[in-house]
């Protein structure tokens, strides 16, 4: 530990790194997590293109929390994966989505060994 600092572990691991996890998808989920992955509106304020919309459904707004849960495709595709796990999910903020998924992931296996 002397030639490292030791810093705390994310409390959101669970969600991202877990037994039979598929090392690029885990990676996209820790992307997604940290609000690191290159959305439209990142690449306009970047520069790379000139205006936004959803390729899901086509609003004039593509951000992280509308990506993951405010397009009406992409929630549904959220609530049967939600359901398929027989989970209960309200949908809300970014936030508070990674914090119900992290306490829900430590009481339940995707894939029982």
């Amino acid at each position: 530990h002397a030639l490292r600092s030791v810093k705390p572990i994310d409390p959101n691991w669970i969600i991202m790194w877990f037994l039979h996890a598929i090392p690029c998808c885990s990676y996209i989920v820790w992307m997604a997590v940290k609000q690191r992955l290159n959305t439209q509106d990142k690449l306009l304020r970047y520069g790379v293109i000139q205006s936004i919309s959803c390729a899901f459904c086509n609003l004039p707004t593509e951000t992280h929390d509308h990506i993951f849960f405010s397009c009406s495709y992409t929630l549904n595709v959220w609530l049967v994966i939600v359901g398929k796990l027989n989970l209960q999910w309200t949908p809300g903020p970014w936030a508070e989505t990674i914090t119900w998924a992290t306490q829900n992931m430590k009481k339940k296996r995707l894939f029982p060994v």
